[in-house]
């Protein structure tokens, strides 16, 4: 999918269908927001891949050494406080089956799970992080104002 200067491809290996036309519409608008508010003028790459449970629990515990499942993990090509930098901004690997559960916790739809996790991944492809306080509220601020405009457009 091109949108704006965000260019993406989907890989869904996972056994459920959740990724299907309405998603592929929000993960675009999504998008288009994200270069709306950060200003993004040039062709970035990068692949979301929907895997389940047991897929994401493995690549976590080989990758991260985290012998769990998750529902997001995201591998970035490059950091932003690097001087070369590639168009290839990474991978988005989002877990489904957590996402169904998390829909149901906070009694919010599934729907709303994934494309909100789609915002989460690529913020953190482009270099956002919450692994401090000051950094999370720029993040989650960030994320929750592009989703309220994204599923504004659903409804």
């Amino acid at each position: 999918y091109n949108i704006s200067m965000l260019i993406f491809n989907v890989n869904n290996q996972c056994k459920s269908k959740e990724y299907n036309k309405n998603v592929s519409k929000l993960f675009t608008l999504a998008a288009k927001e994200i270069c709306k508010e950060l200003n993004i003028k040039k062709e970035l790459f990068f692949d979301v891949n929907f895997f389940d449970i047991d897929q994401i629990h493995e690549l976590n515990l080989k990758y991260r050494k985290i012998d769990k499942p998750t529902d997001v993990i995201t591998f970035a090509f490059w950091d932003v406080k690097d001087s070369i930098k590639t168009p290839l901004l990474g991978e988005i690997f989002l877990c489904v089956d957590i996402k169904k559960k998390k829909a149901i916790e906070q009694e919010n739809d599934l729907i709303t799970q994934i494309v909100f996790t789609f915002i989460h991944g690529v913020l953190h492809l482009l270099g956002y992080d919450h692994m401090i306080q000051k950094d999370e509220e720029i993040m989650f601020e960030l994320q929750d104002k592009i989703l309220m405009k994204v599923m504004k457009y659903e409804n």
